[in-house]
């Protein structure tokens, strides 16, 4: 009976240790694991331009054709980054947007709202430049 519960402690440890974490997962497909650790990285960089707008700092990346939008500190989503990127698919180039918010679930839902309604063609008052 000893040796089973074993068997299943150790089933359990590797299923575990297989499973990404939520930070892993964010590294992986943000490419950052936090909003400073992208500000930083970023900014260290010499082929990136790097600009301010409406209290935004907007940095950018030419080689990858991707526009970083840092949200102020006085922003209710800060901190957070919203990225646009050029992007291929099937065989065109489009742009994609992701953003890294640390702030409240509700403050995130509202500047991705604002985003999304600024690309749609609506006005948002409070979303990040490009």
């Amino acid at each position: 009976m000893r040796s089973r519960y074993r068997g299943s402690l150790a089933a359990a440890a590797l299923a575990l240790a297989a499973c990404a974490s939520p930070q892993q997962k964010i590294q992986k497909e943000f490419g950052y694991s936090t909003v400073a650790g992208a500000f930083e990285a970023l900014k260290a960089r010499k082929d990136v331009k790097m600009t301010s707008q409406d209290g935004w700092t907007i940095i950018e990346d030419p080689v990858s054709s991707t526009l970083w939008s840092f949200a102020p500190p006085n922003h209710p989503a800060y901190p957070a980054v919203i990225r646009r990127r050029l992007v291929e698919r099937d065989g065109g180039k489009v742009a994609e947007m992701t953003a890294l918010c640390q702030a409240t679930h509700a403050a995130c839902d509202k500047l991705m709202a604002d985003v999304r309604g600024e690309s749609a063609g609506q006005s948002g008052a409070e979303s990040a430049p490009r």
